[in-house]
């Protein structure tokens, strides 16, 4: 598991997925007291998420991230990932096809 506290992630972009942030196989991220802005990608503007890895997400603020693909300008779940979301703020995040968030197969969001 690894554990990211009060970071600013600000204007990164990714060629692929995860414009801040690739989360995959198997890792339980929690992420607290932190911002996202202005990140690009082409899913998971902010952060992409993949292969049975969970984010939590605590007093954090996303805002004004892009997928620039298909979604998830926020961040994008895919193959039985879950994000828990507590207090945070999320706005102004755009994609083409699923707006502040995308996911598919099995991904939970709470």
């Amino acid at each position: 598991s690894l554990s990211i506290s009060n970071c600013v992630f600000t204007g990164n972009a990714a060629a692929g997925n995860g414009g801040a942030i690739y989360n995959t196989t198997n890792v339980s991220l929690t992420i607290t007291n932190s911002v996202f802005n202005l990140n690009t990608a082409k899913n998971g503007g902010a952060i992409f998420n993949i292969d049975n890895s969970d984010v939590a997400l605590v007093s954090c603020e996303l805002s004004g991230n892009q997928a620039t693909e298909n979604g998830g300008g926020a961040f994008w779940m895919n193959d039985a990932c879950d994000i828990t979301l507590t207090n945070c703020l999320l706005y102004d995040n755009t994609s083409p096809t699923w707006g502040t968030y995308g996911r598919s197969k099995n991904a939970m969001i709470s």
